[in-house]
């Protein structure tokens, strides 16, 4: 393995990752337990794709030392010290990696054993413990340990729930909610699967996607059992305080070999993604088209990546001539590669060609004739020797070569013997098509040599620099099919999220109505509540615009508000603060009348 394969694998995965990421957004895929196991499945392929695809193994002639006669004796020179190359490092640097990160892995396991003697049994179980126990049909052993900050479930045969000491101390609703979070992770056997992603992460230590992919499987995975705590508790907001409780504690465990509670990096996310979540299971036929189209968008750019950057394994050590047998007792001394031609490829059974040499008296080759075999193989036989060189004292030689049709240069043009070269020009521009069409007619049924090949890709440079070619390979109708086209094709359009409407104004009977414009109304607003700028969106740095639609009534109050966009940390410090306005009373025809207006509550950060 050489570094380049590393970063030619290391490139595989990037380019996946990066799709892997912008497909759910361009989507709008927001079902937790589907980016659970999205992202699982991702982080499996990104493991999997050096045995998915085929290696090119670059073909390394070697020249064979032919040694004919009384051998010489044997030189002792000066000793050969071994050489270092940068290659020769590939695998021992990634094997400590590999190293390291189990290490660590194993000091986490090591440290979790700790906590759990220090720990002692939770006797006896609260009642919260009890009824989250039946509500999720789930049982684990509770304990108690005062140096953990945060509550943390391990384990698969025996699993255990640890709780701080200062859980007793948190009220009721919270403990319920905290209790069943822990139990659910112990129901998915999370542990387990949590145990293998850090194994593949440890495996592929060296990118900096696989972190990424992990800490997005670790984030769905503590989204996907906050939906099921609030569909068992029917609590959300008490759960919402019960994350907020517990965020001034958070587990610091500098290990992944544990479920912990709550991590900061995820808190906001978590919290955001409850207040949005709605009950109830996704649409099955738009979950369906989701994830057919993820798989085939993923699909492809698996094989964009591996055609990019393919993999390049070790190389092929060929001999470079057929059997050659000496039918003299002319000692060769050396002896060039031997060619291969055409001709010996087209053989259907082995061929035997005899030649004989007129040497000079130094036992360079002067000239020489085919004594029998196929003429053209002979010929090219007969122009390989020419540059051998005999023992003095012999004025002929007599050679035979043996050629078989699975010559070494059958195996140098993979993986069509004897291939011609087509065309796929349906991805070319129509304005380009009538010249690329009259620069490519002349190699349409040539062989598709790598000379050939190259050939064809400077032409189409030189009509634009921007052409690449895709070349696809038919090992039955031995035909090498070029598809160029110009550049990549663009990405799919993406259309913002339109405002959300959660409900149409009611009509009050015998009142007018009229819509004024925000501007306009803020002239006549005679109450402004400052709204408060939440402490989570701050700690978050969220700031933005939470824009709603107000209906005011003829007394100047606001009677009923519309949500249209917002961030959902910011919607409700919003609404507390609109909802307190008051307005002067608009007047139509001398009576009093309801006005519909835009609201706009900027959140800004301070420097």
């Amino acid at each position: 393995m050489t570094w380049a394969t590393v970063l030619a694998y290391a490139a595989q995965v990037a380019i996946l990752a990066a799709a892997g990421s912008v497909l759910p957004r361009l989507l709008r895929l927001r079902d937790a337990p589907t980016l659970l196991r999205y992202h699982q499945l991702l982080l499996l392929a990104c493991l999997l794709l050096p045995v998915l695809q085929p290696w090119s193994h670059r073909l390394v002639i070697v020249t064979s030392n032919v040694r004919v006669g009384r051998p010489t004796a044997e030189f002792r020179g000066f000793p050969v010290f071994p050489t270092f190359h940068a290659n020769d490092a590939v695998l021992p640097v990634l094997a400590a990696g590999v190293a390291l990160r189990l290490l660590w892995l194993g000091i986490g396991l090591w440290g979790l054993r700790r906590y759990r003697t220090q720990s002692r049994p939770l006797e006896p179980l609260p009642e919260t413990v009890i009824t989250a126990q039946q509500m999720t049909r789930t049982c684990a052993e509770v304990r108690l340990c005062s140096e953990l900050p945060g509550p943390v479930t391990f384990g698969w045969r025996r699993p255990l729930v640890l709780f701080p000491a200062r859980f007793l101390d948190l009220p009721v609703s919270s403990q319920l909610g905290v209790v069943c979070h822990e139990l659910i992770h112990v129901r998915r056997h999370d542990w387990a699967f949590g145990l293998m992603e850090e194994c593949i992460s440890a495996l592929l230590w060296f990118h900096p996607a696989v972190w990424w992919l992990n800490a997005q499987i670790r984030l769905s995975r503590e989204r996907t059992v906050d939906e099921s705590v609030v569909a068992v508790t029917a609590a959300r907001e008490r759960y919402i305080d019960a994350l907020l409780a517990l965020s001034e504690g958070t587990a610091d465990l500098r290990f992944a070999s544990a479920q912990p509670f709550l991590t900061r990096s995820h808190l906001v996310q978590r919290i955001e993604s409850l207040m949005t979540w709605k009950d109830g299971p996704m649409s099955p036929a738009r979950l369906a088209s989701q994830c057919s189209v993820l798989a085939v968008a993923l699909t492809a750019t698996a094989w964009i990546a591996v055609l990019t950057f393919p993999l390049a394994g070790s190389p092929q050590v060929k001999e470079d001539a057929p059997n050659v047998r000496m039918e003299t007792q002319s000692a060769l001394l050396h002896r060039s590669r031997l060619e291969y031609p055409l001709a010996a490829r087209r053989l259907t059974q082995r061929e035997t060609v005899t030649l004989e040499l007129n040497l000079a008296q130094d036992g360079s080759v002067e000239d020489g004739q085919v004594v029998s075999g196929p003429a053209d193989v002979g010929t090219a036989a007969l122009r390989s020797v020419l540059d051998w060189h005999f023992v003095a004292g012999s004025s002929k030689a007599r050679v035979s070569i043996e050629y078989t049709p699975s010559g070494f240069l059958q195996a140098s043009l993979p993986p069509a013997t004897n291939a011609t070269i087509g065309f796929d020009l349906s991805n070319v521009p129509e304005p380009l098509m009538s010249v690329v069409r009259d620069r490519l007619l002349r190699f349409q049924g040539q062989p598709a040599s790598t000379e050939v090949r190259q050939e064809v890709e400077r032409d189409l440079g030189s009509v634009d620099k921007h052409f690449t070619v895709l070349w696809r390979v038919d090992p039955e109708m031995k035909l090498y099919t070029a598809s160029p086209s110009l550049g990549a094709s663009p990405p799919p359009s993406f259309r913002a999220p339109e405002g959300i409407s959660l409900a149409a104004y009611p009509n009050t009977p015998g009142v007018a109505r009229l819509r004024v414009g925000g501007d306009l109304q803020a002239t006549k607003r005679t109450h402004y509540e400052v709204p408060v700028y939440p402490a989570l969106a701050k700690q978050a740095r969220i700031q933005g615009v939470v824009r709603l639609n107000v209906l005011i009534d003829k007394t100047g109050r606001v009677s009923h508000l519309e949500l249209v966009s917002g961030h959902p940390l910011l919607v409700p410090s919003a609404i507390d603060s609109v909802k307190e306005w008051t307005y002067s009373t608009t007047l139509l025809n001398g009576n009093p009348a309801e006005v519909v207006t835009v609201v706009d509550v900027n959140f800004t950060l301070s420097e």
